[in-house]
C-alpha cells in the first residue's frame, strides 16, 4: 500500500506537468473513442469478441501516452505522471462507458494499468540512458 501511496504523492511533482498530462489523456482517448464510433458505424455495430480487443486497445493506447509522459519528463517520478495522466483515460472511458455496467468498469482499469505499465517502461529506459 505505501507503493501505491508513493506514487500518487504529490509532494515534488509539478502540478503543470500534471494537468498536462490529464489533458494529453483525455484528449487522446476521446479521439480514439470518436474513432471507434466511426468504425462501429461502418461495421453495423457491435459484433462478439469486440470487448477483449476494446480492452485491449484501451490498454495499448493508455500505456504509449503512459510510456511518453514518464519517457519525456526527464523526472526521477516520471511513473507518478504516468499515473496521474491515465486518470483523465479512467474518466473518459467511465464517462463514455457507462451503460456497459461490468465492461465499462474493466475497460477503465485496463486504462488504469497501461498508464501504469507504460510509465513503469518509460521510466526504466530513461534511467538507463542516463547512465
Amino acid at each position: 500500500m505505501n507503493f501505491l501511496m508513493s506514487i500518487f504523492d504529490l509532494r515534488g511533482l509539478k502540478i503543470w506537468r500534471i494537468i498536462g498530462a490529464l489533458v494529453l489523456n483525455l484528449i487522446v482517448m476521446s479521439l480514439f473513442f470518436v474513432g471507434l464510433n466511426a468504425l462501429l458505424i461502418q461495421q453495423g455495430g457491435w459484433a462478439d469478441g469486440m470487448d477483449i480487443s476494446l480492452m485491449l486497445w484501451v490498454f495499448l493506447v493508455s500505456g504509449f501516452l503512459g510510456f511518453g509522459i514518464a519517457f519525456l519528463t526527464r523526472a526521477e517520478r516520471g511513473i507518478s505522471y504516468a499515473a496521474w495522466g491515465s486518470i483523465g483515460s479512467f474518466a473518459v472511458v467511465t464517462i463514455l462507458m457507462l451503460e456497459a455496467g461490468l465492461l465499462a468498469l474493466l475497460v477503465a482499469l485496463m486504462a488504469l494499468m497501461g498508464g501504469y505499465n507504460g510509465g513503469l517502461i518509460g521510466q526504466r529506459l530513461r534511467q538507463r540512458r542516463n547512465m
